[in-house]
């Protein structure tokens, strides 16, 4: 149970990182003049951010939590 739940951990990680990277090219594209001039552009890109974000939210409190049962299940077994 413990080794599953350091795998979980890492695959976390690695999604959190990802998802990240997805957050900043997304909000590099604001930049672009293509799409600063484009409301439309603007409109979408801005649901994606959100979209982007709300499951980055996700991801870190699901890290957030099993880190803690992590971390408590090390002190149960000291």
């Amino acid at each position: 149970e413990l080794r599953r739940r350091r795998a979980r951990l890492r695959k976390l990680e690695e999604a959190i990182a990802a998802a990240e990277d997805a957050v900043a090219a997304i909000e590099a594209q604001f930049e672009l003049p293509e799409v600063a001039s484009d409301y439309q552009k603007m409109l979408d890109l801005n649901a994606q951010l959100d979209a982007q974000k709300a499951e980055l939210d996700a991801l870190y409190g699901e890290w957030m939590t099993l880190n803690d049962e992590l971390g408590d299940a090390g002190k149960e077994s000291t």
